[in-house]
């Protein structure tokens, strides 16, 4: 879903014709997202300090994490999420950004009932508008509903 690599040359090139410092800081943040796809290395107590410094900042530039893992389907249990290498204790699985996602606050909702409803608007409007997130919300799914067999972009 993320193109990288492809940002980076970009970026690259965008140095190269100007020296304002934006293609520069599209460059090291094309790095960071590709050595967080790749080498699931991250700064996790970064994000938690962005997150604590602004507490409506909702959304986190980072890339998702599963190079050491493969989606398959065992003879015994259907499909499921396999190591691609063997771990050490410590090691990072995999790091997934949310697909989407809702907050609610409980000073504001002392009773913790969530509505959901905010949440499935987003999701709707995400693959409605999207065939590469319609690809990506089906992919979670066990494998036997499909994107056609929801007129395309209805959730199951």
């Amino acid at each position: 879903m993320a193109f990288f690599s492809e940002a980076l040359k970009l970026f690259n090139l965008a140095e190269e014709l100007q020296s304002s410092g934006s293609g520069k800081r599209g460059v090291e943040a094309s790095r960071a997202r590709l050595t967080e796809e790749t080498h699931g290395r991250y700064d996790f107590e970064k994000m938690l300090n962005d997150l604590d410094s602004n507490p409506y900042k909702r959304k986190l530039d980072h890339a998702s994490f599963i190079a050491s893992t493969t989606i398959g389907l065992s003879a015994s249990s259907g499909r499921g999420l396999f190591a691609s290498k063997d771990f050490k204790m410590g090691d990072l699985v995999l790091c997934e950004k949310a697909f989407a996602a809702t907050w609610f606050d409980v000073q504001e909702d002392p009773s913790h009932q969530i509505d959901l409803t905010p949440l499935r608007l987003q999701v709707e409007r995400l693959i409605e508008h999207s065939p590469t997130a319609l690809n990506k919300f089906f992919t979670l799914t066990d494998g036997v509903t499909s994107p056609a067999e929801h007129g395309g972009c209805a959730l199951p």
